[in-house]
């Protein structure tokens, strides 16, 4: 076929792939109430429609849309015991909702989650607004964060975007190439390719954003929510409470600026200040993520080495099996220890970062193990059944900060000492494994 040929054919897989598109079903519709008001009212008078309505405080509502009075969107809910509910336009943050049907003998189709806003950065019309705006538009920002951030989405940095990006051009440019010359080769063999068969449908329901795009939506609200929160303090505006009892979002805000100013120059700048920002604004809300940056691990004190080149471990008379997350300035191990007389207990140890010297990524044949070795001399080898690697540079991005701000490190030697103290504890009363009320079981 010429290429002109193919280039018709093109086009019409093209057509035929957005006709499918729109043909069955109402299409979902996607609503991010901020800069879109107009969208809003109409919404709000569109009786009959179904709607998902994704609030500031997390909740998440499923409804037949109402008349109602202005400014808020009233429904009748699908779900539970179908009470009535009316919503403010201001404490909406995010809504899905399909146009009725006209076909009454199909029932009403809902909202299909197949898409998710990229919220945009602050621009003129941000700082022209009032405090009391820009807290509106803050709390919409935090709750389209928490919603990808509860499924369990993180944010890229600016270069592990920039890559991921670049990929998916790539991968879009091959997929387009590779449509024009399967159309051209249906055209000269349709039999080849199961005959002239239709094109499938839109439709369907359940359907689930794809982790990439959540990790997009997270990064572009990360970027809002910085820009809002910066604006708030150039307008001296009141702060709100945060999720962290004592603090408000500024002083979270004034804590992530001064990491970023105290650690550009380092290496790994760009992940140094996504782990501030992360664990700053996951304590925004409008609820708790849960086991933010946390994995299993097994914690083997004083052991360089865990693995053979056979695959089998070594040493293993000596494992504390639990889970590391990073919060704030420390590193957090919680082990649980069955004891035959005092049942299941948890230990906790919070290491200050202050107290590591370093943190090395050791690759074998069949296993990735880290290295974690402190100020005092102690080390320990660290395994996980998450990604090794992202587990190895948070924490070695987190001992950089720890040492580019040692000062304040330094200021509170004693949990250092006492940090250090109980590590040293592990490799004094060994761990067993085994069977029975002895043995050590992972912290869930």
């Amino acid at each position: 076929m010429s290429t002109k040929s193919h280039l018709r054919w093109f086009s019409i897989v093209c057509g035929l792939g957005f006709a499918s598109a729109t043909w069955g079903a109402p299409r979902t519709h996607l609503l991010a109430p901020s800069g879109q008001a107009p969208e809003l009212e109409a919404l709000a008078q569109n009786a009959g429609a179904v709607a998902e309505l994704m609030t500031v405080t997390g909740d998440d509502y499923l409804v037949t849309l109402t008349a109602g009075s202005a400014g808020a969107v009233h429904g009748t809910e699908l779900d539970g015991n179908h009470a009535d509910l009316s919503v403010p336009f201001e404490s909406l943050a995010l809504v899905y909702y399909t146009n009725p049907s006209r076909n009454t003998k199909k029932p009403r189709p809902t909202p299909e989650e197949s898409r998710y806003p990229r919220v945009s950065s602050v621009g003129k019309a941000e700082r022209e607004m009032s405090c009391e705006a820009l807290d509106v538009e803050l709390a919409r920002a935090d709750a389209v964060r928490w919603f990808a951030r509860a499924r369990g989405a993180l944010p890229y940095t600016h270069a592990e975007a920039i890559k991921v990006h670049a990929r998916n051009v790539g991968v879009g440019f091959g997929i387009a190439v590779a449509a024009v010359f399967i159309a051209g080769a249906m055209a000269d063999c349709p039999v080849c390719f199961g005959g002239a068969g239709g094109w499938g449908g839109g439709g369907g329901h359940g359907y689930a954003v794809p982790p990439e795009k959540l990790r997009f939506a997270v990064t572009a609200a990360d970027e809002r929510i910085a820009g809002l929160l910066q604006l708030k303090s150039e307008k001296s505006c009141a702060a709100r409470p945060s999720l962290q009892e004592g603090t408000t979002d500024l002083e979270l805000w004034s804590k992530v600026s001064s990491v970023t100013a105290a650690t550009e120059s380092a290496e790994d700048a760009d992940r140094i200040a996504l782990l501030a920002r992360t664990e700053a604004f996951d304590l925004l809300g409008p609820k708790a993520v849960h086991d933010s940056l946390s994995r299993n691990i097994s914690w083997l004190p004083n052991r360089a080495v865990v693995a053979s080149d056979d695959g089998q471990g070594t040493g293993m008379e000596n494992v504390w099996t639990g889970s590391l997350a990073l919060a704030g300035d420390d590193m957090v191990l919680r082990f649980k220890e069955r004891d035959p007389s005092a049942g299941v207990e948890e230990r906790e140890i919070r290491v200050p970062f202050a107290a590591l010297e370093s943190v090395d990524l050791r690759e074998e044949r069949k296993s990735h193990t880290l290295l974690l070795t402190l100020r005092d001399g102690q080390f320990a080898s660290v395994q996980t059944d998450a990604d090794v690697r992202a587990l190895y540079y948070d924490l070695r991005a987190k001992l950089h900060a720890a040492q580019l701000t040692r000062g304040a490190g330094e200021a509170d030697a004693a949990a250092v000492a006492s940090a250090t103290a109980e590590l040293a504890a592990l490799s004094a009363a060994p761990a067993r494994h085994g069977s029975g009320d002895d043995e050590l079981t992972a912290a869930q």
